[in-house]
């Protein structure tokens, strides 16, 4: 099976080995996916590796031997998948490879929020601690998590996961799902959004979960509340979340993801104090890259072997 992978450097800082996707097909790498070398692909290869790379149905309906689309990611939203079925081409993504990563991702934000950590790194290296006539000061609120709430939408794995270690820390868990919220009351949105010290997003990108953060759901969240998101950028209306925050009607938001990427020059959120925002990092940790990697040639084996894994279509 001759395979052509894309976006390589999205998962790997030349630290991730790619031996045993090289072990179950002949892989040619392009750093390139213009119109023109996507056609090629498409006419010329059995299979293709992406992770944002978009995939219309003009694309597929141009497809010569290409059988196979497998995605380094989880969301599939970039492909069209109903026209590559109907093509006859397996799409395949990847799931559950970064729970650990993004749960971690998702609890160093809370930390981070609860301790005002940057306000306080900030601050020393600003030289106040220098300054300081006592041991100890404390301009920054500090509170502590055990009894604070944490309001988890979307109950996949990394949701479950986030509910784990967040129960690790003595706080309550509500939950907004459409699946079975396990232990946990399946709260509506509503509750979650007004009830929660934190709102953790952990939702696909969808029609129904489109800017489902927006003007009414965020007027419910507490004034103290923070918001989370480390799904997808489109979850999120983002003019609606930089009016609230530049009014300080929420305490802050921490973003992992936004809705264009990478990030416009003149992103206004970037802009706000109480907005902080990570390079879409929350899956990365080594651990996790390599993960990926491995789960895209087991894809890949299964699909030659015509037991198809994580089939999306």
């Amino acid at each position: 099976m001759k395979v052509a992978v894309l976006e390589r450097d999205s998962v790997t800082a030349d630290d991730i080995d790619f031996s045993v996707l090289e072990s179950v097909a002949k892989i040619d790498y392009f750093s390139v996916n213009d119109r023109q070398t996507l056609e090629m692909i498409f006419r010329d290869y059995d299979g293709i590796v992406i992770n944002k790379t978009q995939i219309d149905s003009e694309l597929i309906g141009k497809s010569g031997r290409l059988r196979y689309i497998g995605l380094f990611a989880t969301g599939y939203n970039n492909v069209d998948v109903q026209s590559a079925a109907e093509k006859g081409i397996t799409v395949c993504n990847v799931s559950g490879y970064s729970t650990n990563a993004v749960a971690q991702h998702v609890m160093m934000f809370v930390l981070a929020a609860s301790g005002s950590f940057r306000q306080y790194c900030d601050s020393v290296k600003r030289g106040d601690w220098k300054r300081s006539r006592i041991f100890s000061y404390y301009p920054y609120p500090i509170s502590e998590l055990c009894g604070k709430t944490i309001g988890i939408i979307g109950y996949g794995s990394i949701g479950k996961r986030v509910a784990v270690l967040a129960e690790a820390f003595g706080m309550n868990v509500l939950v907004s799902t459409r699946s079975d919220s396990g232990k946990y009351r399946n709260s509506a949105r509503e509750e979650v959004f007004s009830q929660s010290d934190f709102v953790s997003l952990h939702c696909p990108l969808s029609e129904s979960t489109g800017n489902l953060v927006n003007e009414q759901t965020l007027s419910l969240m507490k004034k103290s509340a923070f918001l989370i998101n480390t799904s997808r950028g489109g979850v999120v209306d983002e003019a609606a979340l930089y009016r609230v925050l530049s009014e300080k009607r929420i305490a802050g938001a921490f973003l992992d993801t936004i809705s264009a990427e990478p990030m416009k020059e003149d992103f206004p959120l970037c802009e706000l104090d109480n907005c902080i925002i990570t390079p879409h990092v929350a899956w990365a940790a080594k651990e996790t890259r390599q993960r990926l990697v491995n789960l895209v040639a087991e894809n890949i084996r299964n699909f030659q072997s015509g037991s198809p894994t994580n089939k999306v279509n």
